[in-house]
């Protein structure tokens, strides 16, 4: 097997992805040389351009520093961040737990005050000794009522009086205003 044919074989290799290292490097290097076949320029020209592609680029000083500190201050910003969490958190839970309490103690001393409220005031007692008696009582308030009630009714009696005479005076006075006007 002559050359050429090693080369097409490798490079059917190559396109099948079935090539180790030193094969690759055979092409590479036959295909560096200024002499090849014309049945195989297509295939010189993408392994020129790939050869130049596996050139390692140049890396600019001082990269690795700047990208460090750019991750270490990515890092300060996400343990600020989670610093800030972490109050909120706790802000959150001391507000839930401060109303809690106040209400708790709100009811406790709602509570407080109902009970020595009620043992403080004594329950009403009966004042009358006889249904009968009571009876009177009642009666006593409902004159007293009565009375009370004719009382205000004499006086809007007395103010309802009044104020037809003051009707009457004020349409008067409109009528003479009137009549003055024609």
């Amino acid at each position: 097997m002559n050359e050429l044919d090693e080369i097409k074989n490798l490079l059917n290799a190559y396109y099948e992805g079935k090539t180790n290292t030193a094969e690759e490097k055979r092409l590479y290097k036959f295909f560096s040389q200024t002499d090849v076949p014309q049945e195989l320029s297509a295939d010189k020209k993408l392994f020129l351009s790939l050869s130049s592609l596996q050139e390692t680029p140049e890396i600019p000083s001082g990269l690795e520093s700047r990208i460090a500190s750019c991750i270490d201050g990515w890092e300060q910003e996400e343990q600020i961040r989670a610093e800030r969490h972490k109050k909120m958190t706790h802000r959150i839970l001391l507000r839930r737990c401060a109303g809690i309490a106040a209400g708790l103690f709100l009811v406790f001393s709602v509570g407080t005050y109902l009970y020595h409220h009620s043992q403080l005031r004594p329950l009403s007692e009966d004042t009358c000794a006889s249904p009968e008696e009571a009876y009177a009582e009642a009666q006593k308030a409902l004159l007293l009522f009565s009375h009370s009630l004719n009382k205000g009714l004499a006086q809007m009696e007395k103010a309802e009086e009044a104020t037809v005479k003051v009707k009457k005076v004020v349409e008067k006075h409109v009528n003479n205003f009137n009549n003055q006007e024609k």
